[in-house]
């Protein structure tokens, strides 16, 4: 099977230690001084190589899903972390690569994506603002 095809999900597959969009653990997190959201990741589990809305050469990390060794999952697919990845162009269309199928962005590759985006923004804020003084009579508040 293809490594961004899906397949069909049993109660087995998922007692067998397949994670879905890891969970996030708030009870710790109210305890982070940031009030960000934490991930418990249990001790056997390798470490994920990637993280949330992390830029790569495929897209957006969106999801991540966890195959133990012994699993229906890690037989079909290989054992180890899955990254579920957004495409920039911001399509709905989801796919899912291995740590070693994704590449990750240089730093100014990074930059101009980021650049590129506040940009886009950017003119979004403005021609808001337009719309906004049209229908207040030219008063806009910054």
């Amino acid at each position: 099977m293809h490594p961004t095809e899906s397949s069909a999900l049993n109660d087995s597959d998922l007692l067998s230690g397949w994670l879905s969009y890891v969970r996030t653990d708030y009870r710790d997190s109210l305890n982070n001084e940031s009030h960000q959201p934490t991930i418990s990741i249990p001790n056997n589990w390798d470490y994920p190589r990637f993280s949330f809305s992390q830029r790569t050469q495929q897209g957006v990390i969106v999801g991540m899903e966890y195959y133990l060794t012994n699993s229906q999952l890690a037989y079909q697919y290989g054992q180890g972390w899955r990254y579920a990845v957004m495409h920039h162009d911001d399509c709905e269309e989801i796919r899912h690569y291995f740590d070693d199928q994704i590449q990750t962005l240089s730093l100014a590759e990074l930059r101009a994506q980021i650049i590129a985006e506040i940009d886009e923004h950017t003119q979004q804020i403005d021609a808001l603002k337009q719309q906004l003084a049209a229908v207040t009579g030219g008063r806009v508040d910054d």
